[in-house]
Parts: structure tokens; C-alpha cells; sequence
């Protein structure tokens, strides 16, 4: 079985022969299958003024089932969620992306330690729309602010940053 997607012209610079891929499909809640991008098309569609990319995607196995070996009732036109791994690190420390805040083009977070936080200077690594890999600056089990939006009262008044502690690793 096959799933065609479009992709972006931005993305598909990113893609090539091979890559796995992630398939889920709305019709399957919680059902994740693996796949492997089998074609990219040479020549790119425009529609409403985007630039995209047919791809195919094989999955893997042919004949997907569920976890209790029960054979998937796929049909043309189900709508897929697919996510192509374009890179990946083994035993990356990530935080969210929240965590991090700049100032003069250097990356910080806030540190607990001792009951007391802690501004670090970090060095970011690889990163997607919600987290970011630390290279340098923290060590796996560092617990670190995560830094909500200012918010206001009834009077207009500002409250400063809340923090949501969560875990570095």
C-alpha cells in the first residue's frame, strides 16, 4: 500500500529515497504505521500559489494490522498524518522550546537548583516547532523553567512569568 502526499517546496529539499516515515490516519485513532518515502516527484504542482511536491510513501509492511494482528480496512482517499524524520540524534538532550529565551543573540534557560533558579547560557542544537536539543550547558536530569506568557488582572496590571517546572531529558 501506498500513501501520496504533497510537500511543501521548503521541505522537500530536506527528503530523499529511503527516509522512514510515520503514517497515522484519522480513521485509526492511536494506530501508527511505518513506511518509507519511495519516490519524489522532479517536477512540482501549484496550488493556490504554493509550490509542492508529490511523494510516495510505501508502507511497511504491505498489508498493515494492529498491534493484535487484526488486518487494517484501509481505502483509497483516508486522510494520513505523516511525519518524515529529516534528522535525528540518539540520546539528545531536549527541552521544550519555551524553555529557551535569547538575549543578544545568546540562548538561556532557567535552572533549579537549590530551591533557587538559575540563568544558564546554552548552546542549541538540533530543533523542531516545539522542542530544541541542548549541546552544552545542561546535564540529563536538570529540571528547568518552562516560562508561560505574561498575563494581567482585572486592573491591567502585569504579572511577571510563571514557571511550569519539567525535566531536561
Amino acid at each position: 500500500l501506498e500513501v501520496e502526499v504533497n510537500l511543501d517546496e521548503t521541505d522537500v529539499a530536506r527528503v530523499a529515497v529511503g527516509q522512514k516515515v510515520q503514517v497515522s490516519l484519522d480513521a485509526f485513532p492511536g494506530v501508527e504505521l511505518a513506511g518509507e518515502v519511495t519516490y519524489i516527484a522532479p517536477m512540482a504542482q501549484t496550488q493556490v500559489g504554493v509550490v509542492l511536491y508529490p511523494v510516495t510513501i510505501r508502507l511497511t509492511p504491505a498489508d498493515p494490522s494492529t498491534s493484535s494482528g487484526q488486518a487494517l480496512p484501509l481505502r483509497a482517499g483516508m486522510t494520513a498524518d505523516v511525519t518524515i524524520a529529516v534528522a535525528s540524534k540518539e540520546d539528545a538532550l531536549i527541552v521544550p522550546l519555551r524553555a529557551v529565551h535569547t538575549e543578544r543573540e545568546r540562548a538561556y534557560v532557567y535552572r533549579l537548583v537549590g530551591g533557587q533558579i538559575e540563568q544558564v547560557e546554552v548552546t542549541l542544537g538540533m530543533m523542531t516547532d516545539t522542542e530544541v536539543e541542548i549541546t552544552s550547558g545542561l546535564a540529563e536530569g536538570d529540571v528547568v523553567s518552562v516560562v508561560a506568557a505574561p498575563t494581567q488582572d482585572s486592573t491591567g496590571q502585569g504579572f511577571g512569568p510563571r514557571g511550569i517546572f519539567g525535566r531536561g531529558d
